[in-house]
C-alpha cells in the first residue's frame, strides 16, 4: 500500500486532482470533511471548540456555524492555531484508523489523503509520498472569487494563514502544476496516477 498526502494552496485545483485519482481507482479520504464531522454535535472536537470559542457559534439545531467560526479564526492567527490544535488530532485519529483498515483490505492499493493543511499540521511525515498541487497566487485569488467562495480580500486572508508557497514546493515528492486548463490539470493527474502505481 502507498499512503499519499495530497495538498495545495487555496483554490489550486486540489479537489479536481482528487476526483481524477478517485476515478483512476485510488481510495480518497477527504480530511477536510472529517474536520467538519469532528465539530458536529457528538463529534470528538465539538465540545472543545464550543468551550474555546463560545456557545454563540451554535445555530438553532445546536450545530456550530462554520462560516462564523471561520470568520473569527482567519482574522487572528493565534485563534486559528488554537482551533487547529483542537481539531487536527481528531482528524488524524480517524485518518490513521482508515489507513489501517485500507491496508487490510487493499495491501497493494493507493490511499490518497486529501487535506489542505498537511504541512501546517506537521502531518507530512505520516505519508509515503506528498503531492502538492500548485498554481500562481493570482490564479488562486481569481479562482476563489470566480467560484463565488468569497471576496479577493477573503482569499488573500486565507492564503496568508497557510504555509507560504515555496516551503510547500520544497517538501513535495511530486508537484502538480494546475496553472493550465481544467483538462490539462486532469491529464497531469492521470499521469500522476501512473507514477504512483509504480510505487506500490
Amino acid at each position: 500500500m502507498v499512503k499519499v498526502g495530497l495538498t495545495g494552496g487555496l483554490a489550486c485545483g486540489k479537489s479536481t486532482v482528487a476526483e481524477v485519482l478517485r476515478e483512476e481507482g485510488c481510495e480518497v479520504l477527504d480530511a477536510d470533511r472529517l474536520g467538519h464531522l469532528a465539530i458536529e454535535p457528538g463529534g470528538p472536537a465539538y465540545q472543545a471548540v464550543l468551550d474555546a470559542f463560545g456557545a454563540d457559534l451554535l445555530d438553532q439545531e445546536g450545530r456550530i456555524r462554520r462560516p462564523m467560526l471561520a470568520a473569527r479564526v482567519f482574522q487572528q492567527p493565534a485563534q486559528l492555531a488554537r482551533l487547529n490544535a483542537l481539531v487536527h488530532p481528531a482528524i488524524m485519529a480517524q485518518v490513521e484508523e482508515h489507513c489501517r483498515d485500507f491496508r487490510r483490505r487493499h495491501p497493494r492499493g493507493i490511499l490518497i489523503v486529501d487535506a489542505a493543511l498537511i504541512l501546517e499540521a506537521g502531518m507530512d511525515r505520516r505519508f509515503d509520498k506528498l503531492v502538492v498541487v500548485d498554481c500562481e497566487p493570482e490564479q488562486q485569488v481569481a479562482r476563489f472569487v470566480g467560484k463565488g467562495l468569497g471576496s479577493e480580500e477573503e482569499a488573500r486572508r486565507r492564503m496568508a494563514a497557510q504555509l507560504p508557497r515555496e516551503p510547500k514546493l520544497s517538501r513535495a515528492d511530486f508537484v502538480l502544476d494546475s496553472s493550465g486548463s481544467l483538462e490539462d490539470t486532469r491529464r497531469r493527474a492521470r499521469e500522476l496516477f501512473q507514477t504512483l502505481s509504480k510505487q506500490v
